[in-house]
């Protein structure tokens, strides 16, 4: 189909490893750098002192960590490790990690650990990535486990 999915080989072809369905983490960092920033912005906009925040790894997510610096009392429940480690210096920010499976790929912990957890709190709002929205399929992921836990 021309779109370098798949590389030539002597007997065949193989999946070129850069282009899985889902992306490098990093790569996909970079795209829409400036969008994924307001986004970031007028999401942590939402966010009010004193609140429980549950927020999903992703890069679209992340990027609220900045505009939460400014907050107090605020504690934010999070099945990613990459979250974790940025919200780890706000003074202002009490982080809760939901324990799981790691899914190196995410640095996300997935599964009935992060579900268990989470159900011991009442969360006043949730920031969750997703790769996809449907109408009538809901939410999609790239991994089974993380499209339930998210």
């Amino acid at each position: 189909s021309g779109r370098g999915l798949l590389t030539r080989v002597r007997g065949g072809a193989s999946v070129d490893p850069d282009t899985t369905p889902e992306s490098a983490r990093t790569r996909r960092a970079g795209d829409h750098a400036a969008s994924k920033r307001r986004i970031g912005a007028a999401a942590a906009a939402m966010v009010e002192s004193g609140s429980t925040v549950l927020l999903s790894g992703g890069t679209t997510t992340e990027a609220m960590l900045p505009f939460l610096a400014d907050l107090e009392r605020v504690t934010v429940l999070t099945n990613n490790l990459t979250v974790a480690f940025g919200l780890a210096h706000l003074p202002g920010v009490d982080t809760v990690v939901l324990g799981g499976v790691v899914r190196a790929e995410e640095m996300s912990l997935l599964g009935p650990i992060v579900e268990t957890t989470l159900a011991g709190f009442n969360v006043d709002v949730a920031f969750c990535g997703a790769f996809g929205i449907d109408a009538d399929a809901g939410v999609s992921g790239a991994h089974a486990l993380e499209a339930s836990t998210d």
